[in-house]
């Protein structure tokens, strides 16, 4: 039977879904104008990274209520604490091999640098996200030219520092040093080292 042989086709495959991926990505900003996704640096509208596409975002947020035991042996919830958020976020990058490179290259850079950025949806912006952790998939699905990757984010809280002077009266004002036991020497000293006084 004539055709195309088996590694043709593959490559003509994975062309395809990467094309058709494309077009699904351009209907969708076209049905949705103004939607912003990604990873922008902090507080501004400005891309840390160029992605294709932002497949899938999954955020965990919650906090937990505090409890102590008390005299008759139940317990008594006094306080909750917000816990840091955490976004997984699927992105994929398709392209040259270079774009693709850089993308890997600033994934890695970033799992151990402490920037900060904000990951923004159409609805929310999620400030304060460090990068803790990536997964990389590439499958002959999805084509050679595309990768997936799931990157995990977690807020980091911030407390801006209080600072508060106290005035001191006397410099010269010194505490004055804790008391000192001293052994005085004895003509006659004893077994027990002679008396102790204090001063």
């Amino acid at each position: 039977m004539f055709g195309a042989p088996n590694l043709l086709n593959g490559i003509v495959k994975r062309t395809a879904i990467t094309l058709l991926g494309n077009i699904i990505s351009d209907l969708w900003d076209l049905l949705f104008p103004g939607a912003i996704w990604g990873v922008f640096e902090s507080g501004t509208t400005n891309r840390a990274i160029e992605l294709s596409s932002v497949v899938e975002v999954d955020i965990s947020a919650d906090s937990r209520v505090s409890d102590y035991p008390i005299q008759t042996g139940s317990f008594v919830s006094y306080n909750k604490v917000a816990n840091p958020n955490f976004i997984t976020l699927r992105v994929t990058k398709d392209g040259s091999e270079t774009s693709r490179l850089e993308l890997l290259q600033w994934l890695e850079a970033n799992k151990a640098d402490t920037t900060l950025f904000d990951i923004l949806t159409p609805e929310s912006r999620y400030s304060s996200m460090t990068l803790v952790s990536y997964r990389l998939s590439r499958s002959a699905r999805s084509g050679a030219a595309m990768i997936t990757v799931d990157t995990l984010w977690q807020e980091v809280r911030q407390i801006a520092a209080q600072y508060s002077t106290t005035r001191i009266e006397d410099d010269q004002d010194q505490p004055t040093t804790p008391t000192a036991r001293v052994n005085p020497i004895s003509s006659a000293p004893n077994s027990a080292g002679g008396p102790v006084s204090w001063q």
